[in-house]
């Protein structure tokens, strides 16, 4: 009896690949191919996989036998675009966590779509306001960030938010506490693995570069397909603490040739 689930998270879906452009948006890992979203929809469809949004996981340790959870942070054009026909296609259900600022600028979803999305099964959660980091905010701004995108997001597509994921996997006990009294439920991070029990859930990312064999892993939860993400992060945590999160963006949009929007 397997009692862990694979909570698969996204950013963007598009057939024009990041890492094929000389100035990118975001990550090029963070791009996945239309083509291969496709295939892992088929992998899942074909292993007879239950998609369960976030708040359906229950906190407790139960059988999750052919399930598993996916979910897209940012908010993105191409969720709507290209990823929100191929879940109906296949009659799935997803999780998209938007920065509530955001919505309806350059490269983003509009509210429109975001209701359209709710109104076909999927669920829209916060993901703050501005998706900055939260750790570097004073403790008024992360309150306004958790509490402002909540009411932001309820009062325009009309159903309770509950979940929070933070942008930027950024989060520490101060921020947990903060979004529990603000009325969140559960706090859905960067953190790698798979999901037991607990209001707080770890992830697994779906890169650019994942073969379909490797993906089949994931979603049967096996260890070993995550063992070299996790040695990364551990790596990549250790460098933000000694440079300093906010350096260590600024280096990481250079390394990838990341513009922001201004």
């Amino acid at each position: 009896m397997n009692s862990r689930i694979a909570v698969l998270m996204y950013h963007e879906i598009s057939p024009y690949p990041q890492r094929l452009r000389t100035i990118r948006s975001m990550h090029p890992a963070y791009c996945v191919k239309l083509a291969d979203f496709e295939q892992q929809l088929q992998l899942l469809a074909e292993g007879h996989y239950r998609t369960l949004r976030i708040e359906e996981l229950d906190g407790k340790t139960r059988s999750n036998a052919n399930a598993v959870a996916l979910t897209f942070d940012d908010g993105l054009a191409g969720n709507y675009a290209y990823a929100f026909p191929e879940l109906s296609k296949a009659g799935f259900h997803a999780t998209f966590f938007v920065a509530a600022n955001l919505v309806g600028k350059q490269d983003y979803m509009n509210w429109n779509q975001l209701r359209e999305l709710s109104g076909a099964g999927m669920s829209i959660e916060s993901h703050c306001l501005d998706h900055h980091p939260l750790t570097t905010l004073c403790d008024d701004e992360i309150r306004r960030q958790l509490r402002d995108s909540k009411a932001t997001i309820e009062e325009k597509i009309g159903t309770p938010v509950t979940c929070v994921s933070f942008p930027h996997g950024s989060y520490n006990r101060r921020i947990l506490d903060t979004a529990e009294q603000l009325g969140y439920d559960m706090f859905v991070t960067s953190d790698l693995g798979y999901y037991s029990n607990g209001k707080i859930i770890p992830r697994c990312v779906v890169p650019d570069t994942i073969i379909p064999e490797r993906f089949s892993k994931l979603i049967e939860c096996s260890e070993r397909a995550i063992l070299f993400d996790r040695l990364r992060q551990a790596c990549t945590r250790k460098i933000k603490a000694l440079v300093g999160l906010n350096r260590y963006r600024k280096f990481y949009r250079h390394a990838f040739r990341i513009q922001l929007p201004k």
